[in-house]
């Protein structure tokens, strides 16, 4: 059969290349590719094999806005998880769940959702802050069964925003709404720390920004990285529990 002839546009090739196009192109054509040519085909490889491996070792991220399509993948594979540890006979020998959060915030019934898959979640959670955690990504660290952060990380805490176009009988309902969730989100934050809901109501308000060591305070953090708690003991389960390719190539090995 002939082989099939690559596609050399960018628009192209940027949304439909597949491992079999790429070992077809020639040099050129590599080199016509967005960013760098040959270092993209790479990266784009090393990306997939980093992004599998994550999964494989139960790493997720919340990286950007909270949202249904960026949570999608952290809620469903918290549910295929604890699924799989289902009876485990030896609960102490479970590799934790970990999210590495990164997120300036975004919507509060998606990020509710999530907060609902670790509070139920029987497998561990663990909360990693890498640069900060603001808005509805604060609520969800809290959350999460163990909480770590860098030490120049920060954390922002305030009610939740709405912008509602509608009659006025109908704004007045969601308000109250609204404000139903925003106690639901103080009680679930005070249940997992050292705020109170009277002082959280108190604050909410205003925005209420926070660094690493005021976090540990109050009980929003139990450590923070290189201080109390070195990196590597952090993820040393990878090296226990790290499920091992099983595809012909790696078997020969």
């Amino acid at each position: 059969m002939a082989n099939k002839k690559p596609k050399t546009t960018i628009e192209e090739t940027t949304e439909e290349l597949t491992p079999v196009e790429l070992s077809e192109m020639s040099p050129e054509q590599i080199m016509m590719m967005q960013s760098g040519g040959l270092q993209t085909v790479l990266n784009l490889g090393l990306f997939e094999e980093l992004y599998l491996e994550d999964i494989r070792d139960r790493i997720f991220y919340l990286d950007s806005e909270v949202k249904s399509d960026v949570l999608h993948t952290i809620i469903s594979q918290i549910l295929r998880i604890n699924g799989m540890e289902y009876g485990n006979p030896n609960p102490e020998d479970i590799a934790p769940i970990i999210i590495i959060i990164n997120s300036c915030g975004g919507s509060v019934p998606d990020g509710l959702a999530l907060c609902d898959a670790i509070n139920t979640s029987r497998v561990p959670v663990i909360g990693i802050v890498t640069g900060y955690a603001y808005s509805m990504a604060f609520s969800i660290l809290t959350q999460c069964h163990m909480r770590v952060g860098m030490p120049n990380s920060s954390y922002l805490f305030h009610d939740g925003w709405t912008c509602d176009s509608n009659t006025s009988s109908k704004v007045r309902d969601a308000a109250r709404f609204y404000e139903q969730v925003d106690k639901r989100i103080n009680k679930m934050i005070a249940n997992r720390t050292k705020f109170t809901t009277e002082y959280l109501e108190s604050i909410s308000r205003a925005d209420n920004y926070w660094l690493a060591d005021e976090m540990k305070e109050k009980g929003v953090l139990d450590a923070i990285i290189g201080e109390d708690i070195d990196i590597g003991e952090i993820f040393s389960f990878m090296s226990e529990h790290r499920t091992e390719c099983e595809c012909d190539e790696c078997s020969e090995k």
